[in-house]
This record gives structure tokens, C-alpha cells and sequence, in this order.
């Protein structure tokens, strides 16, 4: 069952990457119960600097690599999808960000024999052009808000 979720997640990953088209939510799939739950999930973080922390299964990103394409066009493909619904005052990812700082960090099981899910400390950076595929309305609270 894992090695299916992990099959379709990559599936939904590539017709991403390869189409650059989100209108049927490919990986709103691909991140739900099913495969969060056997790989945990992936994150953004706003880092210092504006700098977005992302962390992604190790499964994915060996799905990817194994089916010719490159972690930075994973990631990339993955931020336009989900970038947009991280609405912040930091860093708006529903609007083109040129020479974005990407710092990519692994999510994998302790060892083959724990269930326990570990964030590498080791981290890949780069550098990209990013713009959404899509656009989200980010609803700001008033100053009213108490």
C-alpha cells in the first residue's frame, strides 16, 4: 500500500511538473491522509531573510529523481501549487518572487525499522525565479482584532 501512495503522489507530481497546469488539483491528493500518514507531510517555512524552508519526503523526491527530473524543478513544481496558500505578510507567494532562496531539507524514517519520521539537519540550497500557477485570496485580520 505505501509503495502505491508513494505511486501516485509521483504521478501527480509529474503531470505537475510536466504540464504546469493545477486546474484539477493533482497533488491536493498527493498531500492528504493517505500519504501523509506514510511519509509525513511537507512544509513551508518563511526563514530569516525571506528565505523558504521546505521539507519534503524522501520517497517523492527519489520518485522524481528516478523519473529524470530535477529536485529543484520538484520543489519548484511543489511551491507553485502550495506556495499560494501560504498567506503571509512576510513574503507574498501569490505574486512572482524573483531570485527566491530555497533551503530543502528531507523528511525519512529514523531507520528502516522505526516508524518515528526525522527532518534531515543536512539541507540542499538554491536559488529560483518563482511564479504561481495559481492565486489564493489571503484574507488580513483587522487591527480591530482583539
Amino acid at each position: 500500500m505505501q509503495r502505491t501512495l508513494h505511486a501516485a503522489f509521483l504521478a501527480a507530481l509529474m503531470a505537475l511538473v510536466s504540464s504546469n497546469a493545477t486546474g484539477a488539483n493533482e497533488l491536493d491528493i498527493a498531500w492528504g491522509t493517505n500519504s501523509s500518514s506514510a511519509d509525513g507531510n511537507p512544509s513551508i517555512t518563511i526563514g530569516p531573510n525571506r528565505k523558504l524552508m521546505v521539507v519534503l519526503p524522501k520517497p517523492v523526491l527519489q520518485g522524481a529523481e528516478s523519473a529524470g527530473f530535477s529536485t529543484q524543478a520538484t520543489v519548484q513544481s511543489f511551491l507553485q501549487k502550495y506556495g499560494p496558500r501560504l498567506c503571509s505578510q512576510i513574503l507574498d507567494l501569490n505574486a512572482p518572487q524573483k531570485d527566491l532562496k530555497i533551503e530543502l531539507r528531507i523528511l525519512d524514517r529514523e531507520s528502516k525499522e522505526s516508524r518515528l519520521l526525522v527532518v534531515s539537519p543536512e539541507h540542499e540550497d538554491f536559488v529560483l525565479d518563482y511564479i504561481p500557477t495559481n492565486r489564493v485570496h489571503c484574507v488580513a485580520p483587522s487591527e480591530n482584532v482583539s
